[in-house]
């Protein structure tokens, strides 16, 4: 990917310091707030672009199931969409979270993450 080092993710449209990251572990998000944030992911009226503009905004706060379901969900609606070119330098940085935030993840996340990133 285009990262110019290890202490920032970032594209054209999107940046974000792993601070951001780090800073997740002193906010407390309410279990409930991640269980609205999946159901707008896994939502009837869910796209790829709506999904990474979430995730853009509160991704730095996902817990590990989140943030596999995110990556499962843009997977999933990337096979339905006929395959198309997708652009959106986001899918980079999202990548590049999961992979930060693995060891957080249970067995049933990480083989959604690695599903999605497969396909």
């Amino acid at each position: 990917n285009e990262h110019s080092d290890d202490s920032s993710i970032s594209s054209e449209s999107f940046s974000f310091d792993k601070k951001d990251i780090l800073r997740r572990e002193e906010i407390k998000i309410p279990n409930q707030q991640q269980i609205n944030w999946s159901k707008q992911i896994t939502g009837n009226c869910a796209t790829i672009q709506s999904i990474l503009t979430l995730f853009q905004k509160e991704g730095h706060v996902f817990d590990a199931r989140t943030l596999a379901t995110t990556a499962h969900r843009i997977a999933k609606l990337y096979v339905l969409t006929e395959r198309k070119k997708l652009g959106d330098k986001r899918i980079y940085s999202l990548a590049d979270t999961c992979r930060q935030r693995i060891a957080e993840m249970h067995t049933h996340s990480i083989t959604n993450t690695v599903w999605a990133f497969a396909t």
